[in-house]
C-alpha cells in the first residue's frame, strides 16, 4: 500500500508526493550510477518508474498495493491508449525484466551500459509523466 494518499481533503487529487518520490528515486539511481554500482542505479531506475506510473494512477483516484498491478494498470489506462508515448511499453518492459533479474538472481548484475539505459528510460518516463500531468491540469510539486 502506497504510503500516502492519492487523494486528499476535498477529494483532490494529490500527485506530487508520487512525482517527488520517483524524482528522489531517479537522483538516487544517478548517484549509485556515478559511484560505480550499476545493478543498484538500474533498480533505483525502475522504482523511479514505478512512482511515476503511481501518480498517474492517481489522477484516477487509483492505488493498486502491489508494483505488479501499478505497472499493469498504468499500461492499461495511459501508456497503451497513447495518453503516455507507447514506446514507453518496450523500455519499461526490458527495465522490469532488468530489475527481476538483479533482484531475483543470486548472480543477477547489470552493467554500466545497462545501467545507462534504465537511466534513459527513467528520465525520459518521468519527464512525459510531468508533462501528462501538467498538460492535463494537476498541480505539480513547486507550482
Amino acid at each position: 500500500m502506497a504510503t500516502y494518499q492519492s487523494v486528499g481533503k476535498n477529494d483532490h487529487i494529490v500527485t506530487e508526493p508520487h512525482m517527488e518520490r520517483a524524482q528522489r528515486a531517479l537522483d538516487a539511481a544517478e548517484l549509485l550510477a556515478r559511484e560505480g554500482f550499476p545493478a543498484d542505479a538500474a533498480c533505483r531506475a525502475h522504482q523511479a518508474t514505478i512512482h511515476a506510473e503511481r501518480a498517474l494512477l492517481a489522477t484516477e483516484k487509483r492505488s493498486p498495493t502491489t508494483i505488479r498491478n501499478v505497472h499493469r494498470l498504468a499500461e492499461q489506462h495511459f501508456v497503451k491508449p497513447g495518453q503516455v508515448d507507447p514506446g514507453f511499453l518496450p523500455r519499461l518492459a526490458a527495465l522490469g525484466s532488468l530489475r527481476s533479474s538483479i533482484d531475483e538472481q543470486p548472480l543477477g548484475d547489470a552493467d554500466v551500459e545497462d545501467a545507462n539505459a534504465a537511466l534513459a528510460t527513467a528520465r525520459d518516463f518521468l519527464k512525459a509523466t510531468a508533462d501528462w500531468i501538467g498538460g492535463h491540469g494537476y498541480a505539480q510539486a513547486g507550482s
